[in-house]
């Protein structure tokens, strides 16, 4: 049996980033291992949860496929597994304090598009995980 390692663990979610259905019991099955598991090793090495962990790098895909391709946000959100607009919102509301449209806005201004970018790269730094 191959030990289970966060290695293993963020493979999985780079891999499935894009489907929707991406969670910890996903996880959990596609490693063959309990949830309790995967989430002692995420929080022992990242100091947050699975989900939050996900979240931030769906989160980071999302807007740098937006910054990148210069196109909407929800867009972005529907390639990388997010289908409902609320969902997008919630998130971004919570982790951010600004709607999805906000930080479309900040990421398409082009005289200060890389700061913008980098300051929110800096919002999705997890123990200096590179997304």
């Amino acid at each position: 049996m191959i030990p289970i390692t966060t290695d293993r663990i963020i493979e999985v979610i780079r891999d499935e980033i894009c489907n929707p259905e991406l969670n910890l019991n996903f996880i959990c099955y596609k490693l063959q291992c309990s949830d309790k598991t995967i989430f002692r090793r995420v929080k022992e090495d990242f100091k947050t949860t699975p989900s939050q962990l996900i979240e931030c790098i769906r989160l980071f895909k999302i807007f740098k496929y937006t910054y990148d391709h210069k196109c909407s946000v929800f867009e972005s959100a529907r390639i990388y597994g997010l289908v409902k607009r609320d969902s997008l919102h919630k998130i971004t509301k919570r982790r951010f304090n600004k709607t999805p449209c906000e930080i479309e806005y900040e990421l398409a201004i082009v005289e200060n598009r890389k700061s913008n970018f980098h300051d929110y790269h800096k919002g999705f730094l997890i123990k200096n995980l590179l997304l």
